[in-house]
C-alpha cells in the first residue's frame, strides 16, 4: 500500500486505486500455485526434512486457499472438497495446463468490465472520510472478507491511497509492505 499527498484524480477527502495484476502476471501466479500445490500434494519425497515437509506443506496449503478464494463461486471449487477432488482428477488426468488456461480466462472474466491501465484491471474508491474510503476498499483487499463469496485479494498488486489533509504526505509516500496493519481513526489521520 502506498500513502500519498493526492491521486491525480481524486476529489474527495480520501481516495484509494486498487490496481490488479496484468493477465500475464495472473498465469504466472496461478502457475506457480498449481505447481505448490501439486508439489507437495501428489508428489511427496520421503526424503524430504520435517523442514522441508513444513514448509511445502505451507505453500500448498497457501495455494489451496488462494484458488478457492478466487473461484470460490465456480462448480469446480464450489466447496473444498469439490475444489480438491477437481484439482486431483486435473493432476491424474494430465489435466494441469488445461486447468490453468480455465483459471486464467477466469480471471479474464474477471477484469472483463474494469478499467485498465498497461493491461492492468484497477478500481477507483472515494470518501469523504477514512472510514467511508475503508468500508469501500475493504471487501477487495482484506483476505476472507467474505468467506462465502469469491474474492479478488490476492489479484491486488498495490492500493494507492490519496490523504490530502495531511502535511506529511506532501512532502513523502509511505510504502506499507504486506503483512498486520491497522487502519486509524480520521482523526488520527489529521496532522
Amino acid at each position: 500500500m502506498l500513502y500519498m499527498h493526492r491521486l491525480p484524480w481524486q476529489t474527495t477527502g480520501y481516495a484509494a486505486e486498487i490496481q490488479y495484476y496484468t493477465i500475464p502476471k495472473c498465469r504466472e501466479l496461478l502457475e506457480e500455485l498449481l505447481r505448490q500445490y501439486n508439489f507437495y500434494t501428489f508428489e511427496q519425497d520421503p526424503d524430504w526434512t520435517n523442514k522441508q515437509r513444513n514448509e511445502y506443506a505451507q505453500q500448498a496449503s497457501t495455494a489451496f486457499q488462494t484458488f478457492r478464494t478466487l473461484f470460490r463461486d465456480r462448480v469446480e471449487f464450489i466447496s473444498q472438497k469439490a475444489a480438491e477432488t477437481h484439482l486431483s482428477w486435473s493432476y491424474e488426468n494430465d489435466g494441469k495446463d488445461e486447468l490453468l488456461e480455465k483459471m486464467v480466462k477466469w480471471c479474464e472474466d474477471f477484469f472483463e468490465d474494469f478499467e485498465k491501465e498497461d493491461g492492468a484491471g484497477y478500481t477507483r474508491c472515494e470518501g469523504t472520510t477514512m472510514s467511508e474510503l475503508r468500508s469501500q476498499i475493504d471487501p477487495l483487499t482484506a483476505p476472507n472478507h467474505f468467506a462465502d463469496e469469491s474474492s479478488l485479494w490476492p489479484l491486488v498488486q498495490e492500493v494507492c491511497v490519496g490523504i490530502p489533509s495531511s502535511r506529511i504526505f506532501q512532502y513523502i509516500t509511505l510504502v506499507d509492505l504486506p503483512g498486520r496493519y491497522k487502519w486509524r481513526s480520521d482523526d488520527e489521520v489529521q496532522d
